[in-house]
Protein backbone atom coordinates (compact mmCIF):
# COMPACT_ATOMS: atom_id res chain seq x y z
CA UNK A 1 0.00 0.00 0.00
CA UNK A 2 1.25 3.48 -0.87
CA UNK A 3 2.18 5.84 1.99
CA UNK A 4 -0.61 8.27 0.99
CA UNK A 5 -3.18 5.44 1.15
CA UNK A 6 -1.85 4.38 4.56
CA UNK A 7 -2.08 7.94 5.87
CA UNK A 8 -5.62 8.23 4.52
CA UNK A 9 -6.57 4.95 6.22
CA UNK A 10 -4.96 6.02 9.52
CA UNK A 11 -6.59 9.45 9.46
CA UNK A 12 -10.03 8.05 8.67
CA UNK A 13 -9.76 5.19 11.17
CA UNK A 14 -8.74 7.51 14.00
CA UNK A 15 -11.50 9.96 13.07
CA UNK A 16 -14.12 7.19 13.11
CA UNK A 17 -12.79 5.75 16.38
CA UNK A 18 -12.89 9.18 18.05
CA UNK A 19 -16.24 8.33 19.63
CA UNK A 20 -16.56 6.14 22.75
CA UNK A 21 -19.53 4.14 21.45
CA UNK A 22 -17.74 3.17 18.24
CA UNK A 23 -14.56 2.34 20.11
CA UNK A 24 -16.53 0.03 22.43
CA UNK A 25 -18.14 -1.61 19.39
CA UNK A 26 -14.74 -2.29 17.83
CA UNK A 27 -13.64 -3.83 21.12
CA UNK A 28 -16.67 -6.12 21.15
CA UNK A 29 -16.25 -7.03 17.48
CA UNK A 30 -12.56 -7.77 18.06
CA UNK A 31 -13.71 -10.57 20.38
CA UNK A 32 -16.11 -12.09 17.84
CA UNK A 33 -18.70 -11.14 15.19
CA UNK A 34 -21.99 -9.80 16.59
CA UNK A 35 -25.48 -8.77 15.50
CA UNK A 36 -26.71 -5.18 15.79
CA UNK A 37 -29.35 -6.19 18.35
CA UNK A 38 -26.65 -7.82 20.47
CA UNK A 39 -24.51 -4.67 20.36
CA UNK A 40 -27.52 -2.51 21.31
CA UNK A 41 -28.25 -4.74 24.29
CA UNK A 42 -24.65 -4.90 25.55
CA UNK A 43 -23.98 -1.18 25.10
CA UNK A 44 -27.48 -0.15 26.19
CA UNK A 45 -27.92 2.05 23.14
CA UNK A 46 -30.93 2.46 20.87
CA UNK A 47 -31.05 0.50 17.60
CA UNK A 48 -30.93 3.82 15.71
CA UNK A 49 -27.70 4.84 17.52
CA UNK A 50 -26.19 1.41 16.88
CA UNK A 51 -27.09 1.65 13.17
CA UNK A 52 -25.49 5.09 12.95
CA UNK A 53 -22.25 3.87 14.58
CA UNK A 54 -22.13 0.72 12.45
CA UNK A 55 -22.60 2.79 9.28
CA UNK A 56 -19.68 5.04 10.30
CA UNK A 57 -17.48 2.01 11.08
CA UNK A 58 -18.33 0.48 7.67
CA UNK A 59 -17.60 3.79 5.89
CA UNK A 60 -14.25 3.87 7.70
CA UNK A 61 -13.51 0.35 6.35
CA UNK A 62 -13.09 -1.03 9.87
CA UNK A 63 -15.93 -3.54 9.82
CA UNK A 64 -17.93 -5.49 7.30
CA UNK A 65 -21.49 -6.75 7.37
CA UNK A 66 -22.72 -10.20 6.41
CA UNK A 67 -26.42 -10.62 5.63
CA UNK A 68 -28.04 -13.56 7.39
CA UNK A 69 -31.73 -12.84 6.72
CA UNK A 70 -33.50 -11.44 8.60
CA UNK A 71 -30.38 -10.35 10.55
CA UNK A 72 -27.08 -8.72 9.71
CA UNK A 73 -23.90 -9.87 11.40
CA UNK A 74 -21.03 -7.41 11.84
CA UNK A 75 -17.38 -8.34 12.08
CA UNK A 76 -14.09 -6.55 12.27
CA UNK A 77 -12.25 -6.62 8.96
CA UNK A 78 -9.29 -8.97 9.03
CA UNK A 79 -6.03 -7.24 9.90
CA UNK A 80 -7.67 -3.91 10.85
CA UNK A 81 -6.23 -3.79 14.36
CA UNK A 82 -2.77 -5.12 13.41
CA UNK A 83 -2.66 -2.64 10.51
CA UNK A 84 -3.63 0.28 12.75
CA UNK A 85 -1.08 -0.73 15.37
CA UNK A 86 1.60 -1.19 12.71
CA UNK A 87 0.99 2.27 11.29
CA UNK A 88 1.02 3.89 14.72
CA UNK A 89 4.29 2.15 15.59
CA UNK A 90 5.95 3.67 12.52
CA UNK A 91 5.67 7.12 14.06
CA UNK A 92 8.65 8.66 12.26
CA UNK A 93 7.26 7.67 8.85
CA UNK A 94 3.77 9.04 9.33
CA UNK A 95 5.04 12.08 11.20
CA UNK A 96 7.15 12.87 8.12
CA UNK A 97 4.14 12.32 5.87
CA UNK A 98 2.27 14.96 7.90
CA UNK A 99 5.24 17.33 7.71
CA UNK A 100 6.17 16.97 11.38
CA UNK A 101 9.82 17.14 12.48
CA UNK A 102 11.60 13.86 13.24
CA UNK A 103 12.90 13.07 16.72
CA UNK A 104 16.42 13.74 15.43
CA UNK A 105 15.41 17.20 14.15
CA UNK A 106 13.80 18.07 17.50
CA UNK A 107 16.95 16.97 19.31
CA UNK A 108 19.12 19.08 17.01
CA UNK A 109 16.90 22.11 17.67
CA UNK A 110 17.20 21.60 21.42
CA UNK A 111 20.97 21.18 21.16
CA UNK A 112 21.48 24.25 18.97
CA UNK A 113 21.04 26.64 21.87
CA UNK A 114 23.12 24.73 24.41
CA UNK A 115 26.15 23.35 22.52
CA UNK A 116 29.31 25.39 22.16
CA UNK A 117 31.75 25.13 19.21
CA UNK A 118 33.52 22.16 20.81
CA UNK A 119 30.24 20.24 20.99
CA UNK A 120 29.91 20.53 24.79
CA UNK A 121 26.62 21.25 26.53
CA UNK A 122 27.09 24.63 28.21
CA UNK A 123 23.84 24.51 30.21
CA UNK A 124 20.83 22.28 30.68
CA UNK A 125 17.63 23.82 29.32
CA UNK A 126 14.90 24.76 31.80
CA UNK A 127 12.11 23.53 29.53
CA UNK A 128 11.33 19.91 30.54
CA UNK A 129 10.98 18.79 26.91
CA UNK A 130 14.30 20.34 25.80
CA UNK A 131 16.03 19.20 28.98
CA UNK A 132 14.91 15.62 28.31
CA UNK A 133 16.13 15.79 24.71
CA UNK A 134 19.56 17.10 25.76
CA UNK A 135 19.93 14.53 28.55
CA UNK A 136 18.88 11.78 26.14
CA UNK A 137 21.51 12.97 23.65
CA UNK A 138 24.13 12.79 26.42
CA UNK A 139 23.15 9.34 27.73
CA UNK A 140 23.09 7.85 24.22
CA UNK A 141 26.85 8.52 24.07
CA UNK A 142 27.18 5.56 26.45
CA UNK A 143 26.93 2.04 25.07
CA UNK A 144 23.86 0.14 26.19
CA UNK A 145 24.59 -2.58 28.74
CA UNK A 146 28.31 -1.80 29.02
CA UNK A 147 29.69 -1.38 32.53
CA UNK A 148 31.59 1.86 33.08
CA UNK A 149 33.80 2.66 36.06
CA UNK A 150 32.64 5.88 37.71
CA UNK A 151 35.91 7.61 36.77
CA UNK A 152 35.31 6.87 33.07
CA UNK A 153 31.72 8.12 33.27
CA UNK A 154 32.91 11.38 34.78
CA UNK A 155 35.60 11.73 32.08
CA UNK A 156 33.02 11.19 29.31
CA UNK A 157 30.60 13.62 30.92
CA UNK A 158 33.36 16.24 31.30
CA UNK A 159 33.91 16.00 27.52
CA UNK A 160 30.18 16.40 26.86
CA UNK A 161 29.02 18.99 29.36
CA UNK A 162 30.06 21.65 31.81
CA UNK A 163 28.35 20.44 35.02
CA UNK A 164 29.04 16.70 34.90
CA UNK A 165 28.00 16.09 38.51
CA UNK A 166 24.49 17.55 38.06
CA UNK A 167 24.07 15.69 34.75
CA UNK A 168 25.21 12.41 36.31
CA UNK A 169 22.75 12.83 39.18
CA UNK A 170 19.89 13.52 36.78
CA UNK A 171 20.74 10.58 34.50
CA UNK A 172 20.79 8.27 37.52
CA UNK A 173 17.56 9.78 38.89
CA UNK A 174 15.82 9.19 35.55
CA UNK A 175 17.00 5.57 35.59
CA UNK A 176 18.94 5.95 32.35
CA UNK A 177 22.21 5.17 34.10
CA UNK A 178 22.14 2.55 36.81
CA UNK A 179 24.70 2.85 39.57
CA UNK A 180 25.91 -0.11 41.58
CA UNK A 181 28.94 0.39 43.76
CA UNK A 182 31.61 2.26 41.82
CA UNK A 183 30.29 1.34 38.36
CA UNK A 184 27.49 2.54 36.12
CA UNK A 185 25.59 0.96 33.25
CA UNK A 186 23.28 2.54 30.69
CA UNK A 187 19.85 0.91 30.58
CA UNK A 188 18.78 -0.84 27.39
CA UNK A 189 15.91 1.50 26.68
CA UNK A 190 16.07 5.27 26.88
CA UNK A 191 12.62 6.74 26.22
CA UNK A 192 12.30 9.29 23.43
Amino acid sequence: MKPDDEMQFLTEALRVLNEPGRLKMVGLLAMRPRYGEELAEILELSPATISHHLRRLREGRLIRSVKEPPYIRYELRAQVLPRLCGLLQRADEWAAAFGLPSEEMLTQQALRGVLNQEGRVTRLPKSPRHRTLVLRWIVLRFQSGRIYPQREVRRILMELCRDEEAVLQELVARGWLQQKGGVLRRTEEVPA
